[in-house]
Parts: structure tokens; C-alpha cells; sequence
């Protein structure tokens, strides 16, 4: 993640999640973020945050790494100006439905429940490839179009700096 506004908006949703679930680890948070990104490419043809996971026997990791003391409360407050209605919308769901189990229960949850993660967990250290999602011509569009705009806020990160 070479861009600082991408790099804002996930610790953005590691803080949205740090807020409403008490003791979250960091593998617990990497979790959740990859199951709002999975239900986000489901639902809209693109993920919220951009992150690259890689399979791992005890569930998605991020390629990228992040500062623990997000997940200290309240280290500062979550800032929804970066996300739309529908991002906040998944993220909530996911701490819903997902917030209350345990690391290890989440990786039981993952391998029984038909996520990406657990159709590619065969290849330890694969990248986890969102747009075998993408099973309409709808999302393929959405998911491109999504894509250069990140591209492009990419571009733009490099530019100034």
C-alpha cells in the first residue's frame, strides 16, 4: 500500500472495529477486515480497503502491516469521512455477525463457510485473488472502475511526494 490515504482508511476500519469489540488482537482485526473486503466485493463488485492477503493456515494475512496501538481504546477516534454509506453499512454487519467469536473461532468459520480464503488455503502463501469473485458483468465494471481510482490515487500519493 504505497498511497497514505489508503493507508489512512485502514486504520480508519481497524479503529471502527477497535471501538466496538473489546480485546481485539491484531490477527482477529486482519480477519475481519478480510471477510469486509470479501462481503464488499460480493455486494459491489470491490473491496473497501485494498489490502493484499495472502493464505495462511490459521486464516488471511495482510501484506502490509499496521501499528498495534490502533487497537488500544481510544486512541483515537474513528473518522467516517473516508467511507461511504454502504462501506460503513459492511463493516458493521461484520462486527455483528462476526464480532463476538474468537481468533480460532473465526479460522473454524473461515474454513467452513464458503469465503475465497477457504477455496484458496490449499496454496500457503497465494495471494487471495478478490476478482474470482467478480461473477457478474456489473461488478467486473464496478471492480475496474474502482481499481483505476485507486491506481490514481496512487499515482497522485507518489506525486506529491
Amino acid at each position: 500500500m504505497n498511497n497514505m490515504y489508503a493507508k489512512h482508511k485502514v486504520e480508519n476500519a481497524i479503529l471502527y472495529l477497535a471501538e466496538r469489540i473489546q480485546r481485539l488482537s491484531m490477527s482477529k482485526a486482519t480477519k475481519l477486515l478480510y471477510l469486509a473486503d470479501e462481503h464488499a466485493v460480493r455486494k459491489t463488485g470491490a473491496p473497501i480497503l485494498w489490502l493484499s492477503y495472502r493464505v495462511d493456515v490459521n486464516g488471511p494475512l495482510t501484506v502490509e502491516t499496521f501499528p498495534t496501538q490502533l487497537l488500544r481504546s481510544p486512541i483515537k477516534a474513528f473518522i467516517d469521512d473516508e467511507f461511504s454509506d454502504c462501506e460503513i453499512n459492511i463493516l458493521q454487519d461484520i462486527v455483528d455477525h462476526y464480532g463476538r467469536y474468537t481468533d480460532k473461532e473465526l479460522v473454524e468459520i473461515l474454513s467452513r463457510e464458503d469465503t475465497l480464503w477457504n477455496r484458496t488455503k490449499k496454496t500457503p502463501g497465494a495471494l487471495i485473488d478478490f476478482t474470482q469473485l467478480l461473477d457478474t458483468d456489473y461488478k467486473k465494471a464496478a471492480f475496474e472502475m474502482a481499481y483505476e481510482f485507486q491506481i490514481s490515487r496512487i499515482s497522485l500519493g507518489d506525486e506529491e511526494k
